[in-house]
C-alpha cells in the first residue's frame, strides 16, 4: 500500500529528531540532510565556512529565473540527545526524558514535503543554519555571497496557518564616550562629563 502524506511526514519527522543536533553539535544532522536533499531532490548542496547548509534546486514547471529561499535551522535546545518520539493518536510526543525537537525539525520536514510534492515551483535555495537557539549565530555568519534569492520564507512557525511578514528585531551597539578633564576651580567650563553625555544619549534613545 502506498504511504500516505501523513505517514510520510511522521516517518520523516521521527527519523530526524532521533539524530541529535544540539546547538554547536549539528554536524551529523546537517550531513544527513545534505545527503537526503541530494538524493531525493537532486539538489546541489554545499556548506559555507561556518557549516551552514545551502542547497540549490532547479525550478519545476516555472518560467521565472528568480529564486526563492526556504530557510530553517538545524539545532535544538537541550536536552536533545537520545530522543525517542512516541506517536499516539496522530500526535507525536517525546518520551519525557528529552525535548521533542520539533523546533525546527518540523519546519525542515515541511520544506522537504512541499518541495518534493509540488508540481510547480521557482528555482529554490534551501538554507539550513546552525546555532539559531544560542543567538542566531549561524544566520549571522551565513555566507550570503553564495545566495541569489531576494525573497525568503523562514519556516519556523508556531501555527501552520500563519504567515508573519514582520516582527521585532534585536540590535546591540557598543558606544565608548570619552570626557574631557578640566580643573574644577580654575576652568570647569572647559570640562566635558562622560557620565552626563551618556545620560543624554540614553534619554534620546528612549
Amino acid at each position: 500500500m502506498e504511504e500516505s502524506m501523513e505517514e510520510r511526514l511522521i516517518r520523516n519527522f521521527c527519523e530526524m529528531v532521533r539524530i541529535p543536533s544540539e546547538s554547536g553539535e549539528e554536524e551529523e544532522f546537517i550531513g544527513f540532510l545534505r545527503e537526503k536533499l541530494q538524493r531525493e531532490l537532486h539538489g546541489q548542496c554545499q556548506l559555507d565556512s561556518y557549516g551552514n547548509l545551502i542547497c540549490k534546486i532547479p525550478g519545476k514547471n516555472s518560467s521565472t529565473s528568480e529564486s526563492l529561499m526556504l530557510a530553517a535551522h538545524a539545532d535544538t535546545v537541550r536536552p536533545g540527545r537520545g530522543i525517542k518520539p512516541i506517536v499516539k493518536d496522530g500526535v507525536i510526543y517525546s518520551s519525557g526524558d528529552t525535548i521533542l525537537g520539533a523546533d525546527d525539525k518540523a519546519g525542515i520536514v515541511e520544506i522537504l514535503e512541499a518541495v518534493s510534492t509540488s508540481q510547480r515551483h521557482p528555482p529554490l535555495e534551501i538554507v539550513i543554519t546552525r546555532e539559531e537557539e544560542v543567538g542566531l549565530t549561524g544566520a549571522r555568519n551565513l555566507d550570503y555571497s553564495l545566495l541569489k534569492s531576494k525573497r525568503a520564507v523562514l519556516v519556523d512557525p508556531e501555527d501552520i496557518d500563519t504567515l508573519i511578514i514582520g516582527g521585532p528585531s534585536d540590535m546591540s551597539i557598543d558606544i565608548e564616550i570619552t570626557g574631557k578633564g578640566a580643573h574644577a576651580g580654575r576652568e570647569p567650563e572647559k570640562g566635558v562629563s562622560a557620565i552626563k553625555a551618556a545620560s543624554l544619549c540614553h534619554s534620546s534613545i528612549e
